[in-house]
């Protein structure tokens, strides 16, 4: 099934350039393929960073409960962990030194307690993550007073 074009040395196939076409959707499809391919692997990898700072921030909120309250039971004891060093908080709830890794959770929670100048302790809490995009963190800083005098 030979056409020839008027004027044209070569003879232009039905069949061609139907090949053509079939190649062309073909790349085209796998481009879309491709692409929806990229925007769930993006979707899933949001989500967990999501999950993650979720639960991070709901873990350093629990340490300042849980400061707060050793505070309110003995201001003395509280100020005496205030020495500027990483104290590892991975319990939950927490406690005083152990692991700094959450059970089951992959998050890893510090507090550093500094006294400051006015007599109170700031304590910074951080809790953080690797995935694939690299490390996270969710932090918290508060300051304490002795309220009770």
């Amino acid at each position: 099934m030979n056409k020839s074009v008027s004027g044209s040395r070569y003879p232009v196939t039905g069949r061609a350039q139907s090949m053509f076409e079939v190649i062309f959707a073909i790349a085209v499809a796998a481009l879309i393929l491709v692409g929806i391919t990229s925007l769930a692997a993006t979707s899933v990898k949001n989500s967990s960073f999501s999950t993650n700072n979720a639960l991070g921030t709901k873990y350093a909120q629990e340490a300042v409960e849980w400061l707060r309250e050793e505070r309110d039971n003995n201001w003395n004891t509280f100020a005496a962990n205030a020495i500027g060093t990483e104290i590892c908080l991975g319990s939950s709830p927490p406690s005083w030194g152990g692991s700094c890794k959450i059970p089951n959770a992959g998050l890893e929670r510090k507090v550093t307690l500094t006294t400051i100048p006015s007599g109170a302790i700031e304590a910074v809490v951080v809790v953080s993550w690797v995935d694939n995009q690299g490390v996270h963190s969710a932090r918290s800083v508060t300051r304490f007073t002795n309220w009770n005098r």
